[in-house]
């Protein structure tokens, strides 16, 4: 978006030093005109890129239900929508450099248990640059960026995980629990560990694209809270568990990126 500011704006001071020349020169006064009519559309199509886009900020979301809605032509009421906890859908780069770009997609699901449509967000570096109303499943398209990993958080997924005093496992002793699992559910369905723990919906879960490895990150919330909870870490492909690692929720000392780029 800057980038596409500066260069209107290299534009209207390049045409403006060229007109000025050329008057300077001895051109006829109907030229001058022409200056006036390109910083006129120099200015039209900056409002229209303006126009485009929707800028978004910490806690302003609401507040631009409006323009989201004229955004795309909605003619519904995304209250409804705005006031729940969204999925977070994060397109990352593998070299991001010191300025990456930020590509996420907020999908905000409704109100109605029956009803699966939700509304979906696309935000590039914080501004809204496009908004669908569809149905949600779980998953969506992993296409709209070609980033090679993508990442679902659904933090309002974290009060409703597990406590650890109702999973089978001593987490106290984490190298035997650890072992116990992975002998027990390495080979197994997805199904069979979520039946184990007794609940299904991951915090997050990270896709990596190309080695087609998924990362489902659950939590066994300790009675002290979440900051001494431990994350279970399950590492599918073709929703068939390959591996299961245990990590503190605070001070995680594995990559899970790098862990699914091998």
């Amino acid at each position: 978006m800057k980038k596409y500011k500066n260069y209107l704006a290299a534009l209207s001071v390049i045409g403006t030093l060229t007109l000025g020349l050329a008057g300077c020169m001895g051109f006829k006064a109907e030229e001058v005109k022409s200056e006036n009519i390109v910083k006129e559309q120099v200015v039209e199509t900056q409002n229209k890129v303006e126009q485009k886009k929707i800028e978004i900020t910490d806690g302003n979301i609401i507040e631009v239900s409006e323009e989201i809605k004229n955004f795309v032509g909605l003619d519904e009421d995304l209250g409804k929508y705005l006031q729940n906890e969204p999925t977070m859908v994060t397109f990352l780069k593998d070299e991001d450099g010191d300025n990456p770009d930020v590509n996420i997609m907020y999908i905000y699901e409704g109100t109605e248990d029956e009803d699966s449509t939700a509304l979906y967000l696309y935000i590039e570096n914080d501004y809204i640059v496009n908004a669908k109303l569809d149905e949600y499943n779980g998953s969506v398209n992993l296409d709209w960026k070609e980033d090679e990993t993508v990442v679902f958080t659904n933090s309002g997924q974290l009060e409703k995980q597990p406590k650890e005093e109702n999973i089978s496992l001593d987490f106290e002793n984490r190298e035997l629990a650890q072992k116990e699992i992975n002998d027990k559910f390495v080979g197994k369905e997805l199904r069979e560990f979520n039946e184990f723990i007794n609940h299904y919906i991951p915090v997050t879960k990270i896709v990596r694209k190309d080695t087609g490895l998924v990362m489902h990150v659950y939590y066994a919330i300790n009675k002290e809270g979440y900051t001494l909870s431990t994350t279970m870490n399950v590492i599918t492909k073709d929703n068939i568990i390959k591996e299961i690692y245990l990590e503190d929720s605070y001070n995680p000392s594995i990559n899970p990126v790098d862990k699914l780029r091998l």
